[in-house]
């Protein structure tokens, strides 16, 4: 009825602790066995119940919850590999291309608050900075 033997054991625990709990009112039931079977009943069919209105949480809750704190050994590593490789990456870009690269990156969230920065168009900016992602892929994919 339960779909596994656990849920079954813990539902036969439930009802003993029932029928335990019920005992005093033994002397008034007339068949004994048929009332050990339905408080077993009940109980399994409680325990499905449960199971079905259980809200269950989505895997992208249970993520957040389940990962570690403190980072692995290797992807620390990993991390500061990827940051000695980006760094030589940006080495390789003009000056102009990676003074717009860092100040979207780090510091401003606009073209235009670049551009008036720099005083120079915003469609000027955007081609450096499409310029410095195109190399910047292209370095750090073929490595």
């Amino acid at each position: 009825m339960l779909g596994s033997r656990e849920d079954a054991e813990d539902a036969l625990q439930s009802a003993f602790v029932r029928c335990w709990q019920a005992r005093a009112a033994l002397p008034q039931i007339q068949n004994v066995r048929g009332w050990v079977w339905r408080v077993a009943l009940n109980v399994g069919r409680d325990l499905l119940d449960y199971t079905r209105r259980r809200r269950y949480r989505s895997l992208a809750e249970v993520e957040a919850t389940a990962v570690c704190p403190t980072p692995e050994a290797i992807d620390v590593v990993i991390g500061a590999e990827q940051k000695h490789r980006l760094r030589a990456a940006l080495e390789r870009l003009r000056p102009e291309e990676k003074e717009v690269f860092l100040l979207r990156q780090e510091q401003f969230p606009t073209y235009g608050t670049i551009a008036r920065l720099r005083g120079v168009p915003i469609g000027s900016v955007k081609t450096l900075m499409h310029g410095a992602v195109q190399k910047l892929r292209g370095l750090l994919c073929a490595s």
